[in-house]
């Protein structure tokens, strides 16, 4: 049997950065389209929209350094103001990991437009 390498399984992307940022996604726009929405990352959506649509709780997108927050809040951003055909790109690249109920909600609040506000990391805020 041939001896087998990590290479033969798995490729590393020559532009990731361990840390991502709103600037990485202006320098390369199409990255958001690659992020896999893990389970915690759908159930956090699952929640968001409940709220979204009437709810009275917040939601907070909580872990611990380098699990994928500020990514998750970026990709999040985009599925709410992307242009259709990346919408509808990521979804039908990512279709098994979300529900329908998922994907039909995200885009009623898209038609219906919505104001989203954006910050990442914790270094704006300031307590008096």
């Amino acid at each position: 049997m041939a001896q087998k390498y990590y290479k033969d399984f798995f490729t590393i992307d020559e532009t990731y950065n361990p840390i991502m940022r709103r600037e990485c996604l202006i320098a390369s726009p199409e990255k958001w389209l690659d992020f896999y929405p893990h389970e915690s990352f759908v159930k956090f959506l699952q929640a968001l929209l409940k709220q979204m649509d009437g709810g009275k709780k917040p939601v907070w997108l909580t872990g611990a350094f380098g699990t994928g927050k500020t990514f998750a809040a970026l990709v999040l951003q985009k599925l709410l103001n992307a242009n259709d055909t990346q919408f509808e790109q990521y979804f039908q690249k990512r279709k098994e990991q979300f529900s329908n109920t998922i994907y039909e909600t995200l885009k009623k609040f898209r038609k219906n437009g919505i104001i989203a506000i954006f910050e990442t990391g914790s270094d704006a805020i300031s307590f008096l």
